[in-house]
């Protein structure tokens, strides 16, 4: 949940809510190696102790294999070059985080202010992000982009 500090609020975990998550390449890759790292602990967990472990441990190490599998398969697309659309991107994720997280203590508003502070930087990789999707030639589809320059506009203006 470190890594991905804006999801873990969004599932009612409240430790990171100071943080925004990495967009940076480098970010991206760090989580990369963290799934395979999972993956080969999962699978030497498997081989291990499948024969003695209880079927929801079995079933939930499956899960999290399969995931980190899916991770990994598609991190070959690099779609994390494509980091807006309509549905997804700062501009619909940041007004949404404050629904998820607690402001009702100085230390929530503190944790809020500190995610204020975090955004230009947020943007900035988001912005290094598209820079790196040109020029590789990983451009999102126009379709999903129709909407997303209005969507920006309000969100600015909103600040």
């Amino acid at each position: 949940m470190a890594n991905l500090p804006e999801f873990a609020t969004s599932t009612g975990d409240h430790r990171f809510d100071d943080k925004l998550d990495d967009r940076s390449i480098a970010g991206y890759e760090a989580r990369i190696a963290w799934a395979g790292k999972v993956q080969d602990r999962v699978e030497a967990w498997e081989k291990s102790f499948a024969g003695v472990a209880s079927k929801e441990d079995r079933v939930s190490a499956r899960l999290l294999r399969h995931h980190c599998s899916c991770v990994l398969e598609g991190i070959k697309f690099k779609t994390f070059l494509c980091p807006l659309n309509r549905l997804e991107g700062p501009h619909t994720e940041l007004p949404q985080l404050i629904d998820y997280m607690n402001i009702s203590s100085e230390v929530d508003y503190k944790n809020y202010i500190s995610r204020l502070r975090a955004i230009p930087t947020s943007l900035s990789q988001v912005t290094d992000l598209l820079r790196e999707g040109v020029a590789t030639g990983m451009l999102p589809p126009a379709v999903g982009l129709e909407g997303v320059a209005t969507q920006l506009a309000e969100t600015e203006a909103a600040l």
